[in-house]
């Protein structure tokens, strides 16, 4: 891929509320590398479709004007909670599905890792199958669903039973489209550490994870 490269490149994907987006976060503080969540592009793009009454078709085209465009959007809300919510999620996943858009989005991915100087850290469903397939360290870390859902309904800070049985369907609606896609299906590829974390702590499972990248620094 990129055979000259001299940096560090981890990635980690998992299914939704697997734990791997501030997994990857707290690596990247860690080690002191970039971090990219390739999920919040799709998350992005689609609240532009809902912003602009947009319909997703089979001859869907965007504009992604420019990678830096992007990258700022990146920054502007890296912690904002707007695309968080359920809807932004079903349609970002329904995106995720759509060749034009992986085919736009795959290089400013792969363009992030590459030319990070030190190291980076990226985090989906596909970047250690197709985004970096030559990651110096791949993880896949997963979760039962009904603990992701859990954790999902935690965060949405709700208490009824209703909500969780409702957060539950979209969360396995959302696993058999990630799992099932015909373009880059969510997969652990051969290589990658795997975890499940469904009976960790997240500080067991942020120290097992910074004990494995060290074996290959």
């Amino acid at each position: 891929m990129f055979k000259n490269r001299n940096n560090f490149i981890i990635t980690i994907d998992g299914p939704s509320s697997s734990g791997k987006g501030s997994l990857a976060r707290e690596i990247a503080k860690f080690f002191n590398f970039k971090y990219l969540d390739t999920g919040k592009l799709y998350r992005i793009i689609a609240t532009k479709f809902i912003n602009n009454n947009l319909h997703i078709t089979p001859n869907l085209s965007i504009d992604l004007n420019t990678k830096q465009k992007i990258f700022t959007l990146l920054e502007d809300n890296n912690n904002s909670s707007h695309y968080n919510n359920e809807h932004i999620g079903k349609i970002a996943s329904i995106l995720a599905t759509n060749k034009i858009i992986r085919s736009a989005l795959l290089p400013i991915q792969r363009e992030f890792a590459y030319s990070s100087s030190n190291g980076a850290v990226l985090d989906g469903r596909d970047t250690s199958s197709v985004i970096c397939p030559d990651a110096n360290v791949k993880i896949f870390i997963t979760a039962y669903a009904s603990i992701r859902a859990k954790r999902r309904f935690k965060e949405l800070q709700s208490s009824t039973k209703e909500m969780y049985k409702s957060v539950l369907h979209h969360l396995l609606q959302r696993d058999i489209r990630d799992y099932h896609r015909s373009i880059a299906p969510l997969k652990c590829v051969e290589n990658a550490l795997y975890l499940n974390t469904s009976h960790m702590s997240k500080e067991l499972v942020f120290l097992e994870t910074i004990k494995k990248i060290k074996t290959f620094l």
